[in-house]
């Protein structure tokens, strides 16, 4: 994108589309307003609009995520993220990550949230925008909320409700909701622990938000607000000691949201229709109401839905003493866990080809500048149809390229990916004209693994690598690269990564592993790893990357082990 480009003129045709699509929206037709939306992206693109473009991105994606589409969403604010890099436009830049936030925060990718959510928190303080700083807050207390941290989450969803204030109805709206749903669970949660006292004041405040919120959504008069807003009632009203009321609210959200044709927030209110139905000990009604919800999340791939209804469906038979039904919905639920865990990685996998892809895309076009709008236009067109089909591509091998136990990739993963990475940083050097990111390999082996196995039972080995598999997930940023290469070793790759980078990285990793309260497992069981590291220089082939990276794993080892030895490579 040249100067030229940054200061083209708003186009009239896009910032049309966008008008529309936002009015499409507010009035609960989704569909409609995702068709404007792409129209207006085209416009944008075609006609040298990039804001409009930009714009339009941002408006698909906040659609996409409405309608539960959450991976096309990231890769769309992606593209979006990258135009504003380009323009410069911190606010717009700002307003973007939020948006790709809720996409990660849905998908389970919660430190991945967090990171740009603190990117676009630095943005908002430094344009003193209250605004995006409201924005900012109310995502960061979703992801809070989403990693069961409901009493972090609501202090901060409180401090944007007080921002959200002196902002308009529809900031009010979303920060009230959000409030009552994090709300919802603090209180279930402290019932659960016995703290009624505490439980009880803190119903009669979120009643209070949620009535507000249903009061804002009716005056808005959007259909999808409404929806959302009877069904946190509905729940309070049950909270508050009030089912026959919570039942009405619920059964009026769910006839909403089936005519409007929001089946996710649907199933939602189906799925919380459940436990006030086995309070009131119509439990073979709540179990046919599970059975059907859990039947049309399957077909719909709401895996959170699922899981809930699974953990439901084996309280519920045990109460009746259906042991075997328990069980295999049991069973069910950690057959589930496993494949959540799996898609988690297929997507960082997904999202790092995508952000490969793009720094392809902008090296070529670099090169192209003189090419037409429409030539660009087609050769977009034609990188995203070879994406799509890799993504295809990707999704029927899945099977083959996870590792069962852990649910990361496997050595045919690292076949795959590992060469790409490789050759992606192939250029990078000292001088001038270095392009490319860098790129570092780790090899990661337990020390004295066999011991753990013969101390403990390799039941307890299995744990002990599903919990360091899950370290890893949570301390690595959503490009690094994590995988089993076999037995007790893991290998981390790290991209734009110099040594002494990837040397940080690994010590976060060693000592939160040696932190990890192990005890809990089993008493008596520590856990250590060794680490070598070997960072691109003049390496020639990734596979002596992976020699050297093994060679100093083994110093590591006889240097006392529970340490990392790193290879000094020379640049070139």
């Amino acid at each position: 994108m040249d100067a030229a480009a940054r200061q083209q003129p708003p186009d009239p045709e896009t910032a049309r589309r966008i008008e529309a699509a936002k009015a499409a929206k507010a009035a609960g037709d989704h569909e409609l307003a995702t068709n404007l939306a792409v129209r207006a992206i085209t416009a944008g693109e075609v006609n040298g609009d990039a804001r409009g473009q930009s714009a339009a991105l941002r408006e698909l994606a906040d659609l996409l995520s409405q309608a539960g589409r959450f991976e096309e969403a990231i890769s769309t604010c992606e593209r979006s993220l990258e135009i504003l890099t380009v323009l410069g436009d911190e606010a717009e830049l700002c307003r973007a990550l939020t948006t790709r936030s809720f996409a990660l925060n849905e998908l389970g990718l919660c430190e991945e949230a967090l990171a740009g959510l603190a990117t676009a928190s630095e943005i908002a303080d430094r344009l003193h925008d209250s605004t995006l700083q409201y924005w900012v807050q109310n995502r960061v207390g979703g992801v809070h909320g989403a990693l069961g941290k409901y009493g972090d989450a609501r202090v901060q969803l409180t401090g944007a409700l007080t921002l959200a204030e002196s902002l308009t109805n529809e900031t009010r709206f979303a920060a009230l909701n959000n409030l009552t749903d994090s709300s919802m669970w603090l209180i279930q949660e402290l019932a659960a622990r016995g703290e009624s006292d505490p439980a009880g004041s803190l119903v009669t405040e979120t009643t209070g938000y949620a009535t507000r919120a249903l009061e804002l959504a009716r005056a808005l008069g959007h259909p999808y607000k409404v929806a959302i807003a009877l069904s946190n009632f509905g729940v309070m009203r049950w909270l508050a000691g009030d089912p026959h009321d919570a039942l009405r609210s619920l059964a009026e959200a769910q006839r909403l949201a089936h005519e409007r044709g929001y089946y996710s927030l649907e199933l939602s209110t189906l799925q919380y229709t459940a436990p006030i139905l086995l309070s009131q000990g119509e439990t073979y009604r709540a179990i046919d109401l599970l059975e059907h919800v859990l039947d049309r999340a399957r077909a719909m791939g709401e895996r959170p839905i699922e899981r809930d209804c699974l953990i439901r469906l084996t309280d519920a038979y045990e109460l009746v003493e259906n042991y075997r039904g328990a069980l295999s919905r049991h069973r069910e639920f950690y057959a589930l866990e496993q494949t959540i865990r799996s898609e988690r990685t297929e997507v960082r996998a997904r999202i790092l080809a995508h952000r490969m892809e793009l720094d392809n895309a902008r090296f070529e076009a670099a090169d192209a500048r003189a090419k037409s709008a429409v030539t660009r236009a087609h050769n977009r067109r034609l990188e995203e149809d070879k994406l799509s089909l890799q993504v295809r591509t990707e999704e029927l091998e899945r099977h083959a390229h996870q590792d069962a136990l852990t649910g990361l990739g496997n050595r045919r993963f690292l076949n795959a990916v590992l060469p790409r990475l490789f050759h992606a940083s192939a250029a990078l050097g000292p001088g001038p004209g270095a392009r490319g990111p860098g790129l570092s390999l780790a090899m990661v082996d337990f020390d004295h693994f066999k011991a753990v196995n013969d101390a403990f039972g390799h039941a307890v080995g299995d744990t002990v690598l599903q919990r360091v598999a899950q370290l890893f997930m949570v301390d690595s940023r959503v490009e690094d690269l994590v995988a089993r290469f076999g037995g007790e070793e893991f290998l981390l790759g790290f991209t734009n990564t110099d040594h002494e980078a990837a040397l940080t990285m690994c010590e976060r990793l060693r000592q939160s592993i040696a932190a990890e309260p192990w005890s809990s497992i089993r008493a008596g069981l520590a856990v250590t790893v060794s680490i070598g590291i070997a960072t691109r220089g003049d390496t020639t082939d990734v596979g002596q990357l992976i020699q050297r990276a093994d060679e100093q794993l083994c110093l590591a080892k006889a240097g006392g082990r529970n340490c990392i030895r790193q290879y000094q490579a020379s640049s070139g």
